[in-house]
């Protein structure tokens, strides 16, 4: 009987810690609160850069898309984020079959830093006694906090 009583107490006293350590050492934490804020970002095409072309074409659209927004070179744009932005860079040749690519840089957002990148594309030539050869873009683009 009495080994009964003692196995009661400590199942007791077992299950008064398990509670206590659950409120004391684990706050509770409001999901909407543990977010990131949101932040504005200005970001900058500071160039678009022929490396080379090996008869491509010669005219050209290139530009950059932020989150739905379009920046040519030399432009900018603002917009909002908790940590990071998708930047794509495409070129398209201007032509009735015109060859285009475009690349992806996620760029994860830093509190208080301008960020500088840079991207290229690799356009090939899909038709033509010049079919296969290429031409390079290099992109360049600054990141930087607002608010």
């Amino acid at each position: 009987m009495n080994l009964i009583k003692k196995s009661k107490k400590s199942l007791l006293m077992c299950l008064m810690a398990a509670v206590l350590m659950t409120f004391t050492l684990v706050p509770f934490v409001n999901p909407m609160q543990a977010s990131a804020a949101t932040a504005k970002y200005k970001v900058t095409c500071n160039y678009i850069h022929l490396v080379y072309n090996n008869h491509v074409g010669n005219q050209w659209n290139c530009r950059v898309s932020v989150k739905g927004k379009t920046i040519h070179s030399g432009g900018s744009c603002t917009v909002s984020s908790t940590g990071g932005i998708t930047i794509v860079s495409k070129v398209t040749e201007n032509d009735s079959y015109p060859d285009s690519n475009h690349t992806s840089k996620y760029v994860k957002l830093s509190v208080g830093k301008t960020l500088k990148y840079t991207n290229t594309v690799v356009v090939t030539e899909n038709r033509g006694r010049y079919s296969g050869e290429t031409a390079k873009w290099k992109f360049s683009y600054t990141v930087k906090r607002i608010q």
